[in-house]
């Protein structure tokens, strides 16, 4: 079909598959598509395939530590590049959740949105370095750019709008709308 004469055009693969840097519902890696668009056209990297279902990566080294993670969707180069085993991962934009390894549940959208998390688990980041420096903080909720940006061991905050609750760091329950300061980095339950 049409795909067909778009693929043959190029270097002879006749289907998508047989690129070099694509690697499809290969053993080990079930229903899943990954399309590193690296420079020299060599196969995509990964960490040992064990068992990975349902995964999508496209961008330059994105999911290249990938073990056994399932249910994991990355767009953008670097995103995800450091899951292993964390399931039910999603990151769209350069960089997104580029440090998640084992935890599951994370969504990043927007440059390095949610990139500093490590160790957090069902964490939701839209906008540009949202969760910038969040290491283990679970539950938190930023949308905004540098929206809890600080964070490090913080759980369960909701910061709305550019630059919102970004000086909050190992506080719990705290609710930040707009650009604002907070009366205190660690505090717990501060409606700002």
């Amino acid at each position: 079909g049409e795909w067909n004469g778009l693929l043959t055009a190029g270097g002879g693969a006749e289907t998508l598959g047989e690129l070099t840097d694509v690697l499809l519902d290969a053993t080990d890696f079930v229903d899943g598509l990954l399309i590193q668009t690296n420079s020299d056209g060599s196969a995509p990297t990964t960490g040992t395939l064990n068992n990975s279902e349902e995964c999508l990566g496209i961008g330059k080294d994105c999911l290249k530590a990938l073990t056994s993670a399932d249910y994991c969707t990355f767009v953008g180069s670097r995103a995800g590049e450091a899951i292993t085993t964390g399931n039910y991962n999603s990151g769209f934009g350069r960089m997104a959740l580029y440090q998640v390894s084992t935890q599951s549940g994370n969504t990043g959208c927007g440059y390095f949105a949610g990139g500093g998390i490590q160790n957090g688990a069902n964490n939701t980041a839209v906008g540009y370095a949202t969760l910038g420096t969040n290491n283990d903080g679970a539950r938190n909720t930023a949308v905004g750019g540098n929206a809890l940006g600080a964070v490090t061991t913080g759980n369960d905050n909701i910061a709305l709008g550019y630059n919102a609750g970004d000086s909050v760091s190992s506080g719990d329950n705290n609710v930040v709308i707009g650009g604002v300061a907070v009366a205190s980095a660690t505090a717990d339950d501060q409606l700002v």
